[in-house]
């Protein structure tokens, strides 16, 4: 019978096994709040021989068969994440775990596979955790690149996410087999076909998981919804949760990747986010009234400007995005937002500007078409000096079909000077038919550079 956690075509059978499925609550009674509502997730029963065991930022149902987790657990917000804890790189067979169901170090040795977290040691808060992390009972055989390149641009995408959270988020990681999987050292341990992190946000009642093939190859692609994660795998994550609410519609979906290469290999991953068509941009809506508004995020009014808000986060941010403008009336409504980059050197870092700005520029066009106007600077010269003098480098698309587009008619990204060598990123979406926002409109540049300048620019981070 093949196991739990392959895929599409054991789908079927999976989700009925579901139905008489092994819970292990009691084994879990010291860690129950590393899961949504304290429900721990529901397994079909097939001899994995699971064991619960219970970490201090972490809990991992563990397989005495495939001497891997079957998932890990976490709760997470910003407080964890942003701790910056030494990585100890201590690796160690968990003796709470008897030897015949356990991998050793020995088994890792001379395999040519990495040993993959899947609780990342990058979100522990304190040495006990980080020191935990390195427990073989949270780790996977991963290849190098993916593990790398591929998974750590996932990991740091979702770091990313939590620190603009309201609150906590619940995020479960594990490794999916194929009926016949092959193995590592004296123990068998077994390599995954595809790895998944489910990420789920119970205040703004949103979910979606990443999917990756297990392989040197596998590129990240869109996420998928909460209910094809439970058809691939057969594992009722969050039980209790209406799977029907969790459709790609509240899941932030990655359009493009882009990357740095240094000395022909990649320095970096920057991964770009847009809401889906129903959604809106950043998760918005044209015609949210500002009492709904604030529900959703913390809004600031600005002095000078009435019908103007800032924030420093929204319902779907883009991981590069620090801050976001908002214009809303009194009785229409949201009408115009935008989001603004962090401050971007010219001096060091024009070439990561540029690549910023075109890859983002490319994910527009795939998504709304040609553009409708498309002005750029001339090349050679300070980048910054040159637009704050005027020149130009600017982006219009207009949206003709504006229902499908949840009533965006435009859309603009454009370079912003804010001193002499610094740039910021501007997105601006228009809703609806524009005409009463123009007016707010004709001070977005001046109130973008100086609602909240940043403090602090690249160089200093």
């Amino acid at each position: 019978m093949p196991t739990i956690f392959i895929t599409y075509l054991s789908a079927i059978i999976l989700l009925a096994a579901a139905s008489i499925g092994f819970a292990a609550n009691d084994d879990f009674s010291q860690c129950k709040q590393m899961f949504a509502n304290n429900e721990i997730p529901v397994i079909p029963d097939q001899n994995l021989k699971p064991r619960a065991l219970c970490y201090s930022e972490f809990a991992i149902l563990h397989s005495g068969k495939s001497r891997t987790p079957i998932y890990v657990a976490q709760r997470l917000n910003k407080g964890i994440v942003e701790e910056k804890i030494p990585r100890s790189n201590r690796f160690f067979a968990d003796a709470r775990l008897p030897q015949s169901e356990r991998a050793t170090l020995e088994d890792y040795h001379q395999s040519g596979m990495d040993r993959g977290h899947m609780a990342p040691a990058a979100n522990m808060a304190t040495e006990e955790s980080m020191d935990q992390s390195f427990s073989l009972a949270n780790i996977v055989p991963q290849y190098s690149v993916n593990n790398r390149k591929s998974w750590a641009g996932i990991e740091r995408a979702t770091r990313k996410y939590i620190m603009r959270a309201k609150g906590d988020v619940f995020v479960i990681s594990g490794p999916v087999f194929g009926p016949n999987p092959q193995t590592i050292g004296m123990n068998k341990v077994w390599i995954p076909n595809h790895l998944f992190k489910l990420v789920y946000d119970p205040i703004t009642n949103r979910s979606w998981a990443h999917w990756l093939d297990n392989t040197n190859q596998a590129r990240v692609g869109k996420p998928i919804t909460y209910e094809e994660l439970v058809r691939r795998t057969g594992i009722e994550f969050i039980p209790g949760l209406p799977i029907s609410k969790h459709y790609l519609a509240h899941t932030e979906d990655i359009q493009s990747i882009s990357t740095t290469h240094e000395n022909n290999t990649i320095k970096h991953v920057d991964i770009y986010y847009d809401a889906d068509r129903n959604a809106g941009p950043f998760g918005l809506k044209m015609g949210q009234k500002i009492d709904e508004l604030n529900k959703l995020m913390d809004l600031k009014q600005n002095d000078t400007n009435s019908g103007w808000y800032h924030a420093t986060t929204v319902p779907t941010p883009y991981p590069d995005f620090e801050e976001y403008v908002l214009s809303i009336l009194p009785e229409e409504g949201l009408c115009n937002v935008a989001g603004m980059t962090g401050p971007l050197r010219t001096d060091d870092d024009k070439n990561i500007f540029l690549t910023k700005f075109s890859k983002l520029e490319s994910m527009l066009t795939a998504k709304y078409g040609m553009p409708f106007i498309r002005l750029s600077n001339k090349e050679g010269g300070n980048l910054a000096e040159k637009i704050h003098a005027g020149d130009p480098l600017v982006t219009l698309w207009r949206v003709k079909d504006s229902e499908s587009f949840s009533n965006i008619s435009t859309v603009k990204i454009k370079a912003e000077s804010i001193s002499k060598n610094e740039i910021v990123i501007n997105l601006v979406y228009g809703l609806g038919d524009g005409m009463k926002c123009k007016k707010l409109n004709l001070v977005s540049k001046s109130l973008l550079i100086n609602l909240k300048k940043p403090s602090r620019s690249v160089a200093d981070r």
